[in-house]
C-alpha cells in the first residue's frame, strides 16, 4: 500500500460521509435515485464514480445514470451458495426473485474493474481534494 501512496496515510482518510436511505419502494437498479443523490450533493456526474459488486444492478444503474461504473469483482457474492441463504432469510418475495432474473437477462459490461481490492481505484482515477462546501447538503 505504501508503495502507491504519494502522501501520508491521513491524506487518504474519508473526509465526508453521508448516509441516507433510498425512497420507500425503490430498488436497484434505479438510476433516478442515483441521479438524485448526485443532484442533491450539487455534484457533476463527471466527478462521480459508482463502485459495486453486481454488474446487473450496480453497473447497470451507474451506466443508466451516466456515471462512471466500476465493478468490484473481488466482492461478487451472487453466485455463491451463501447468497441463496441470504435470499432465503431476507424479505425477498417470489416476485423479487423473478425480477432479479429479468435484470440479469440484459447484457452489461463494466467500464472499469477492480480485481483484487478497492485500492485499485487509485490506478484508474485521479482524485483531487473534496470541497464539501460545494455540496448542497454539506
Amino acid at each position: 500500500m505504501e508503495q502507491i501512496r504519494k502522501y501520508p496515510a491521513s491524506y487518504y482518510e474519508l473526509k465526508y460521509i453521508l448516509q441516507e436511505r433510498t425512497p420507500k419502494g425503490s430498488t436497484k437498479p434505479d438510476a433516478e435515485v442515483l441521479e438524485s443523490i448526485v443532484a442533491d450533493l450539487n455534484l457533476s456526474k463527471a466527478d462521480c464514480i459508482y463502485v459495486g459488486d453486481g454488474p446487473y444492478k450496480d453497473v447497470r444503474m451507474a451506466q443508466d445514470a451516466g456515471i462512471d461504473d466500476v465493478l468490484a469483482e473481488y466482492g461478487k457474492a451472487q453466485d455463491r451458495a451463501e447468497y441463496q441463504l441470504l435470499r432465503d432469510v431476507t424479505h425477498w418475495t417470489n416476485d423479487d426473485v423473478e425480477r432479479e432474473k429479468r435484470i440479469r437477462a440484459r447484457d452489461v459490461d463494466a467500464r472499469y474493474r477492480l480485481v483484487n481490492s478497492f485500492s485499485e481505484l487509485l490506478g484508474i482515477f485521479e482524485f483531487g481534494d473534496f470541497d464539501e462546501r460545494k455540496c448542497a447538503r454539506a
